[in-house]
């Protein structure tokens, strides 16, 4: 499983198949439960399309982009159509426990954004 956060330059890496020979990659997104899709076109190899290396990093920009959190499908494609499909989690909370254990609130936990 993959996973992306919220609010930040995202690196995912990818092992490289024999058919991945594109020189820009596409990203699709589907929300496991629901019709939500995210859609990124024209990605780059960031180790500037090396054919002897073997994996792929993609960089995904979620500073200007504002996902839902939850369970995605990722899915690769380039030129010649789909590459692969992964399962991923996009972060879009933590959790915080308390940490006053004198405190009545001591063992509830506290949701925030990033």
């Amino acid at each position: 499983m993959k996973s992306i956060r919220n609010g930040l330059v995202n690196y995912v890496s990818f092992v490289r198949t024999y058919d991945m020979q594109a020189e820009a990659y596409n990203v699709k997104l589907e929300k496991v439960v629901g019709s939500v899709e995210y859609n990124f076109y024209g990605l780059q190899d960031i180790s500037s399309f090396d054919a002897c290396n073997d994996f792929i990093t993609l960089t995904i920009d979620l500073i200007d982009t504002d996902i839902d959190g939850g369970e995605y499908y990722l899915t690769i494609s380039g030129a010649s159509g789909d590459y692969a499909k992964y399962l991923c989690n996009v972060k879009d909370h933590e959790y915080v426990n308390s940490t006053n254990a004198n405190s009545l609130l001591a063992s509830t936990v506290k949701i925030s954004n990033l």
